[in-house]
């Protein structure tokens, strides 16, 4: 098959042999079908590569479209972007994939997704890229079967950490789900060193819509509970790894439904602070004994230490638009 005017923007096709067969990309660029393609805001969708030129530092997205996952790249600060990768498997067109989220460390980057399998159950799946030489990894599923269906669909994050005593990085990831009626959050990890499916549980409990975040040498997990939101630092104890120092972030402020936290860590060794941002819903009665709800962002900016050592900032309000 050619164009008989390949340079123009309408031509005709011309068939090289008898019964060709033409199959159409309808793919647009950076167009998706979805109404949230880079929704829920409990992970990233959007990363900036570190490199040792900060003006050149690239920006990796991932987003779903027409039930795949897919990838692209901008070099200029996000006025360009690369043509799109898929990078979710083939079969996405009967087993759509939701809820992507993409993580940074340095030299390679990570992408989680779900996968909803004949509305039956999700898996859970992960690929990475090696930045160096553009190769992405196998796809390979993490933890267990998730039974369907879900409300909402799991919103997975991921997050990588630096352990400097032994220079190595681990990826993390944290999913919640409902199991026997209740939403738990569960969470894993790979060191990267290891095989690409060498996932370890690291531990799992009651709450939604976690959120995750590393830097330097820390690593956060922020999620929903029973209103409140409430937060964890993963600490290396020699034999006692886990997850410690759980603070209710939001006691001081009752009555309010606190969901959908998003986190960033930054600074460097014990001077790591967490920026939180979240949906805040004020409930309040008129006279006629209605009750009513109005949405509002907050942020608060706090740091995880022994108890009573940890701090946290007052919650600033700002209306939804």
């Amino acid at each position: 098959m050619e164009f008989e005017h390949a340079n123009q923007t309408e031509t005709a096709v011309v068939f090289k042999q008898p019964n060709a067969v033409a199959e159409a990309n309808y793919k647009g660029h950076l167009i998706t079908n979805s109404s949230t393609p880079t929704a829920p805001n409990n992970a990233r969708r959007i990363v900036k590569e570190v490199n040792p030129f900060p003006e050149n530092e690239p920006l990796h997205l991932v987003y779903e479209d027409g039930g795949a996952i897919w990838y692209a790249t901008s070099t200029d600060q996000g006025d360009i972007w690369s043509p799109e990768e898929r990078i979710s498997e083939d079969w996405f067109s009967i087993w759509p994939c939701h809820n992507p989220a993409i993580a940074e460390n340095n030299d390679s980057l990570h992408v989680v997704w779900v996968q909803d399998i004949e509305g039956l159950w999700y898996e859970l799946y992960y690929r990475t890229k090696d930045l160096a030489t553009g190769q992405w990894s196998q796809q390979v599923p993490i933890g267990n079967d998730i039974l369907a269906p879900q409300d909402p669909i799991p919103q997975p994050g991921v997050a990588t950490r630096y352990r400097e005593s032994s220079g190595e990085y681990r990826v993390w990831v944290a999913i919640a789900y409902e199991e026997a009626g209740a939403p738990q959050v569960h969470t894993y990890y790979r060191n990267t060193r290891d095989a690409i499916n060498a996932w370890e549980p690291a531990g799992s409990f009651a709450g939604e819509t976690p959120a995750l975040s590393g830097e330097d040498d820390a690593l956060y997990i922020v999620y929903a509970h029973e209103g409140d939101l409430y937060a964890k630092e993963w600490l290396w104890n020699h034999d006692s790894d886990g997850w410690y120092y759980t603070t209710n972030l939001t006691e001081d402020a009752p009555g309010w439904d606190h969901r959908n936290p998003s986190l960033a860590l930054w600074g460097e060794a014990a001077t790591v602070y967490g920026d939180l941002a979240w949906q805040l819903d004020d409930f309040a009665s008129c006279e006629c004994g209605i009750e009513s709800a109005t949405t509002k962002i907050a942020h608060m900016r706090f740091r995880m230490a022994p108890p009573p050592h940890g701090s946290k900032s007052g919650i600033s309000l700002f209306e939804e638009n």
